[in-house]
């Protein structure tokens, strides 16, 4: 290039003469090489560019990779008015890099290539240690805030000053920010973590390796601030006070492991202690390990706290307790305590130490100062002991009143009572005899006791052995008869009888309900042998009275295939003084069938009803008592049962066969009634009477 170039070239021929000419060409004339002029921006991450000035309209730019080699990028021809060419390349290299420029004028050939080195990569600006912000939670997320930051800068986070991993990336800047938070899961206990920045077009600073550690925040643990209240017999708590909102507290067992007894809420806005309930801490003193958990802390070490012991309630004052010990063995003893209050019960002991408990007393109700321990016998010597529980303490020691035993009574050795037709059995320590009877025929008893000393029968004097006089009772109303008995050196006893007179017995009229009775009979084949058709079920036998009537009830039949003889068991729920015989329905059985030559029959006896003021509650059973004035035919509910008739203004019931009924009497407009039960021997029992309300 550059050089003059010689050509021969060979003409036509002119006038028959060959002509030879030489011709001499000039080649275009070589663009001159770059020699300034280039820069570069070399970017991180996106395209760069190499810049050539001072062109001229029509100059192409070639950059090539070395002298003579690759053509890695070209710019386009310069435009008229320009005299720049800016040429993007995807990727310079990272660092300084060597690029071989040439340049093509227009209408010339390309230049020799110019060497150019370009500018490396920049690397972003590592933070400041004074920029960069650790906070690392416990039991939440920890974040890293870096501030002094620009648009575009995007932080990253990594466990190792070199390689390791990258454990958060921040989002690139906003414009109108300044600074970064990464926000991480948890970046460890130990809180060490390194940073990085990249800004835009550069490659990623160093880590900033001269972070101080930030440890996960441990909660501030309690040294006061804590009171107990031990209670016994109910659940004990824990005041904690001193604490921030959501503070959370544990009580602990033991000062290292062991087991949690209680946790308590979180502190509520506003509020500054936690009241932990525990069902029972211990009856003495007993250590318990606190500790206290804040927002985004590690809980706290534990702090020691001894609780105070359960309170011992005040035992009772000796001159506060009466022993009452009775010598009537039906009479309870008591032990009364005073000087007490609200809530107080009282224990009684038959022993200093252990032993039994022989009573307790209802808690002191709000207004009393007292109690009173019921207790069927403390026995002959009458030494007892006696504690007090207070509400929340624990039971107090015993005290021992001063022995009360029992006073020697004036007994009776002997109390007869004529006419008493039940429940009177005399003992000479029970003073109370209650709910003796006598029946209607009896209008006056007479007592006779033995002992010594002087005995009074109510207001008379009797002789031991002696009979007082008679004393009247009256039907159907309580008599109360009082027997003392006083003996010098002996204390006096009272003897108390309470006993009734019976009312009258309500008229019965004839023919009453007869006693329900059985009979068996036995049949027996004269020839061949009962068989499942003929003669096992009750249905192939029938029952009828002497007068055509059916009086009674088949009950079973005992018999087998194979057997010749039938046993029938009958039972008779109708009238009394008649018979009864059992037939056979001689259709259903064999023709060997025979039937005894005997009659066989079953006769029942009449019962008699009673019907006393000791069956039907005292009321009378006369119409007028009832409330009522008609004299028709009472209605039962159950005829087959019981039934009813009203004769001389009487009420007179008759039995038919076992249940109950209720019997209505009724006047018209108004109506009472009876409640009838009776038995299988047809004796009847006299239930609930219901007067005419009016009565």
């Amino acid at each position: 290039m550059g050089k003059n170039l010689k050509l021969l070239m060979v003409t036509s021929l002119v006038l028959g003469v060959t002509v030879l000419t030489t011709v001499t060409a000039f080649a275009k004339t070589q663009t001159s090489p770059l020699s300034s002029g280039v820069t570069s921006v070399n970017n991180a991450g996106s395209a760069d560019t190499v810049k050539v000035t001072s062109l001229t309209e029509g100059d192409i730019v070639k950059i090539y990779d070395e002298a003579g080699g690759t053509l890695i990028a070209k710019g386009a021809a310069v435009a008229k008015g320009k005299t720049e060419s800016i040429i993007s390349i995807p990727q310079i290299g990272i660092g300084a890099t060597h690029l071989f420029i040439s340049l093509t004028n227009k209408n010339a050939s390309e230049s020799d290539t110019y060497d150019y080195t370009t500018a490396a990569e920049t690397v972003s600006t590592i933070p400041l240690k004074t920029s960069v912000t650790v906070t690392n939670n416990y039991g939440a997320a920890d974040t890293i805030n870096v501030a002094n930051l620009k648009a575009g800068d995007v932080v990253y986070v990594y466990d190792s000053a070199t390689g390791g991993n990258l454990i958060g990336k921040g989002a690139a800047v906003a414009a109108t920010k300044t600074d970064s938070t990464v926000t991480i899961p948890q970046i460890g206990a130990a809180g060490k973590v390194y940073v990085s920045v990249l800004s835009k077009t550069s490659l990623e600073s160093d880590r900033l390796t001269t972070l101080d550690a930030v440890p996960e925040v441990q909660t501030t643990a309690i040294s006061s601030g804590v009171t107990s209240v031990n209670k016994s017999g109910s659940a004990d708590t824990v005041n904690i006070t001193g604490l921030a909102e959501k503070d959370v507290v544990k009580i602990y067992d033991s000062a290292t492991g062991g087991n949690v007894i209680a946790t308590g809420a979180a502190v509520a806005k506003g509020k500054a202690e936690s009241i932990i309930s525990i069902p029972q801490i211990g009856k003495s003193a007993t250590h318990i390990y606190i500790t206290v958990k804040s927002v985004n802390k590690s809980e706290s070490t534990r702090f020691d706290y001894t609780t105070v012991a359960e309170t011992v309630s005040t035992a009772p004052v000796k001159a506060n307790i009466t022993v009452t010990n009775n010598s009537d063995t039906t009479t309870n003893d008591t032990i009364k305590v005073t000087g007490l209050v609200v809530g107080d019960i009282v224990n009684v002991y038959d022993s200093a130490k252990g032993g039994e408990l022989l009573g307790t007393g209802t808690k002191v109700a709000r207004g009393k100062t007292d109690s009173t321990v019921s207790i069927k016998q403390i026995g002959t010597v009458g030494q007892v002991y006696v504690t007090v529980t207070s509400l929340n303490d624990r039971e107090s020691i015993r005290t021992k009143p001063d022995a009360v035993a029992e006073t020697v009574g004036a007994n009776l050795t002997g109390l007869a009572i004529t006419g008493v037709t039940s429940g009177y059995t005399f003992a000479a320590g029970t003073y109370n005899y209650t709910a003796l009877t006598v029946t209607n025929d009896v209008a006056s008893i007479k007592v006779t006791p033995t002992g010594g000393g002087v005995i009074k029968v109510g207001t008379s004097t009797v002789v031991s052995g002696a009979t007082s006089a008679a004393i009247a009772l009256t039907a159907g109303t309580e008599k109360i008869i009082t027997v003392t008995a006083t003996e010098t050196g002996k204390a006096s006893v009272t003897y108390t009888i309470k006993i009734t007179r019976a009312q009258p017995v309500a008229a019965v009229a004839t023919g009453a309900t007869a006693t329900a009775g059985t009979k068996t009979i036995d049949y027996t084949l004269s020839t061949g042998t009962f068989s499942a058709t003929t003669g096992i079920t009750k249905a192939n036998w029938t029952i009828a009275g002497t007068d055509g009537t059916s009086l009674g009830a088949i009950t079973g039949v005992v018999l087998s295939n194979g057997n010749k003889t039938a046993t029938i068991t009958v039972t008779n729920a109708v009238a009394s003084g008649k018979t009864y015989t059992v037939i056979p329905k001689v259709a259903a059985l064999s023709a060997g069938f025979a039937v005894p030559a005997a009659v066989t029959t079953v006769t029942v006896s009449a019962s008699a009803i009673t019907f006393t003021a000791a069956t039907n509650n005292s009321t009378l059973n006369d119409v007028t008592t009832l409330g009522l004035t008609g004299t028709g035919t009472p209605s039962s509910s159950d005829a087959t049962v019981a039934t009813a008739t009203i004769a001389s203004g009487k009420i007179v019931i008759a039995s038919l066969k076992a249940g109950t009924a209720t019997i209505t009497v009724s006047d018209g407009t108004n109506s009472a009634t009876i409640a009838v039960t009776v038995a299988a021997s047809g004796a009847i029992t006299i239930g609930t009477i219901t007067p005419y309300s009016g009565v």
